[in-house]
């Protein structure tokens, strides 16, 4: 089990000590020879939800999920990120309200960052008709606690001057917007649940696909694997879009058909967009992600191309250089507490926090990024130190 309490203080100690210190996040465990109480098929976030919870909320522990590949590696990490509860029928918006909830709570409750972002979403209205069904679906939204609010196109007007207001065919005439909803990373969501399941004492198997069950009397009593079969006294399966397909080797037929749906994900971009925007004639949505750092958006390395993520790389590269060489002066100022260093440092920030990224290729980008992101700590670390520094100072002049 992970013993690791994640913490700013740990990333600092560890960014400090050469990162020697951290452990696997769950353990890559084997399949039991006697078998399961429950086997869940599927490693992505609704199967390791449903381990992570029926081992903490219910105390059923004897819990193997099988992935057929890695953790994080399947559709959990290629959807559209997006979390909300705008629904309007009595049977969604209450279920979807309660996992807003969950999804308020899940890094304190895990204990893992899954990059949770409440910064709002927000349904286009094109006709009249359109409002009137918005209007009830934020009536209902209202009646389950979710929260909404309507803007007229003025105020959409104001908040995204960007948006083409008067398009000939989809004109702009207001919104529906949840401040609640917003995105989520979701292979995070997916390696949180699995360490807290593996935790709570779950086994994580991965690249063990299931290939059959092992059916008696009507009875399901395990599943064979490629890792040889494995025994079960409950089966639960969680594969998403390939529910139909597996169900079919149990010789269920299920009346689910499953569709593509495509996630366009550009090169990085300045921040333009600080909200879900959804195309309400069309199931159209977007976002602008900050997947690989805080000044650059919209990366995913799942989708980016060959050279960006060469790029990610090289920043990566550039990150730990500024980094160490940062350390380095800290070091130094604190052996000789020479002022140079100190004006240096600080003159730096100054001008870091004052530049703008107009007209500068990705990588300087990053370059100024990772400077912009370190320099702070190194003079915080400079300022805790300086007493040190000034002692050492009086022992020379001596």
């Amino acid at each position: 089990m992970s013993k690791t309490k994640y913490s700013a203080f740990k990333v600092l100690k560890e960014a400090l000590t050469g990162h020697k210190g951290w452990e696997p996040a769950w353990r890559d465990a084997e399949p039991k020879a006697d078998g399961y109480d429950v086997i869940i098929v599927g490693g992505g976030g609704h199967g390791l939800a449903t381990a992570y919870y029926l081992a903490k909320n219910h105390g059923i522990t004897n819990i193997a999920v099988l992935e057929k590949g890695w953790i994080g590696g399947g559709n959990v990490g290629r959807n559209t990120t997006i979390i909300r509860s705008n629904y309007l029928l009595p049977g969604n918006e209450p279920f979807y309200e309660m996992s807003m909830q969950l999804w308020e709570n899940l890094e304190q409750d895990l204990n893992y960052n899954a990059m949770v972002s409440q910064r709002g979403i927000m349904n286009l209205i094109h006709s009249d008709a359109q409002r009137d069904a918005f209007m009830r679906r934020g009536n209902a939204m209202l009646f389950a606690d979710a929260g909404c609010e309507y803007l007229n196109k003025k105020e959409v007007k104001e908040r995204y001057p960007f948006l083409d207001m008067d398009n000939a065919r989809f004109p702009i005439q207001g919104a529906l917007a949840q401040p609640r909803g917003g995105t989520v990373r979701h292979d995070a969501v997916a390696w949180g649940y699995a360490r807290g399941a593996s935790d709570l004492g779950v086994d994580i198997i991965q690249n063990c696909e299931v290939t059959g069950f092992n059916i008696e009397n009507g009875k399901c009593l395990g599943v064979q694997t490629t890792k040889g079969d494995i025994k079960a006294g409950r089966v639960g399966v969680c594969v998403a879009g390939s529910s139909s397909r597996v169900m079919a080797k149990a010789g269920i037929n299920l009346p689910i058909e499953s569709h593509v749906l495509q996630a366009f994900v550009t090169e990085g971009l300045k921040p333009v967009m600080d909200n879900v925007i959804t195309f309400g004639a069309g199931h159209f949505y977007c976002s602008q992600l900050t997947k690989a750092a805080s000044s650059l958006a919209v990366i995913s390395m799942h989708t980016t191309p060959m050279r960006n993520v060469v790029t990610y790389l090289l920043w990566k590269m550039c990150v730990l250089a500024v980094w160490r060489l940062c350390l380095w002066l800290v070091v130094l100022d604190c052996c000789v507490c020479g002022a140079a260093s100190w004006t240096c440092l600080w003159t730096a920030h100054r001008l870091l926090t004052r530049l703008t990224f107009k007209n500068c290729s990705l990588m300087a980008v990053g370059v100024m990024a990772a400077l912009r992101q370190h320099l702070p700590v190194v003079i915080a670390m400079r300022i805790y130190w300086q007493p040190t520094s000034l002692m050492k100072l009086q022992q020379l002049s001596v």
